[in-house]
């Protein structure tokens, strides 16, 4: 995930707690600790908390900034496999689930559950949003992106390669 407070790019180990950091020139310049393991994706707010989906646990929680001090958590049941923001509410996915999570940022409250069509392959982190998009990339490398007001799909393209976590830096 992108922290544009810092200009850092920060990426989960799976299946420890370390958060990884690299420039912007991708280079790793260190790392630090969440507050707990099987992260499989990871999305970070402009003030620098953090939002963290967990395999084998079931949930997503929202974290202060580069530390292990909890502000929430919501469970989604099965394996979290994906969170992103679009800057006005959070979103979650389990692993190979078309049912998408939309929760409040500050208290991790539902605000609302509902499927997308088309959802098909791994989830491993590959979840991204932009304000009116989200954008699901399975392990196999293919992006289907929707309409969040309308939840229908817009489009799709391939990646050269599987996804294990997706990243947006607003350029």
């Amino acid at each position: 995930s992108y922290s544009s407070k810092h200009k850092e790019f920060w990426y989960p180990e799976y299946s420890g707690s370390t958060v990884y950091v690299f420039n912007e020139d991708y280079q790793q310049t260190g790392s630090f600790t969440s507050g707990n393991t099987h992260m499989m994706g990871m999305w970070v707010e402009p003030d620098g908390t953090y939002y963290t989906a967990h395999w084998n646990q079931g949930v997503v929680r929202k974290w202060q900034e580069k530390s292990n001090n909890q502000i929430w958590e919501y469970s989604v049941g099965g394996d979290g496999a994906g969170v992103c923001t679009d800057g006005t509410y959070v979103y979650a996915m389990r692993n190979s689930s078309n049912t998408v999570f939309k929760l409040n940022r500050a208290t991790g409250a539902a605000v609302e559950t509902f499927t997308l069509p088309n959802i098909g392959g791994t989830l491993y982190g590959g979840l991204l949003c932009i304000p009116g998009r989200l954008y699901y990339g399975n392990a196999g490398g293919a992006v289907n992106y929707y309409d969040l007001a309308t939840k229908q799909l817009v489009g799709n393209f391939n990646s050269s390669s599987g996804i294990s976590n997706m990243s947006f830096d607003g350029q």
